[in-house]
Parts: C-alpha cells; structure tokens; sequence
C-alpha cells in the first residue's frame, strides 16, 4: 500500500546501507515507530531488485529522512525513486 508519505530507495547491491537507511528511518519517525522499516526488509529489497520502501506517518518524518540522507550518504551511492502517489497525480 502506497501513501503519500512513502518514499522507495534504491540501493545498489548494498546490504550495508540498506541497513543504515532503516536506522535513519527509525531516527527520522521521531518516537521509534517500526512502521517506517516496514517496507524495508532484506527478502522485500531483494525481490524489488535491491528498493526499499520506507513508509513514514507524517510530511516531517519523510522530510526529515531524505534531509538527513542527503547530508550523510554521499549522492551516488543511492537513488530516490518518484513515489507511484506523485507519478499518478502528474
């Protein structure tokens, strides 16, 4: 299910970061909510051919992980896919 405060991540062939993304993830959702991880584990990121699915409960939480992504994992390690709620709307 695709929300509007969902952002997928492409990774590369990287377990490494996958797992820092959750971190960051769970840093950004504020109170420790698990949801956000939620769309991120390794059998999910495999199958999609290595994208997470990071579901956040609020503009801020979204907001403030792709912030932090920015500022911590240098650009051309990963990629921000256009979220399906964005790509249907245009």
């Amino acid at each position: 299910m695709q929300t509007s405060y969902d952002v997928t991540i492409e990774t590369g062939d990287s377990p490494a970061l996958l797992h820092c993304l959750r971190a960051l993830a769970f840093y950004s959702e504020r109170l420790g909510k698990r949801g956000a991880i939620a769309g991120a584990s390794d059998g999910k990121w495999r199958a999609q051919g290595h994208r997470a699915t990071f579901r956040f409960t609020d503009l801020t939480g979204r907001d403030t992980f792709l912030f932090e992504l920015k500022h911590l994992v240098p650009a051309d390690r990963y990629a921000v896919a256009e979220p399906a709620s964005l790509a249907e709307a245009a």
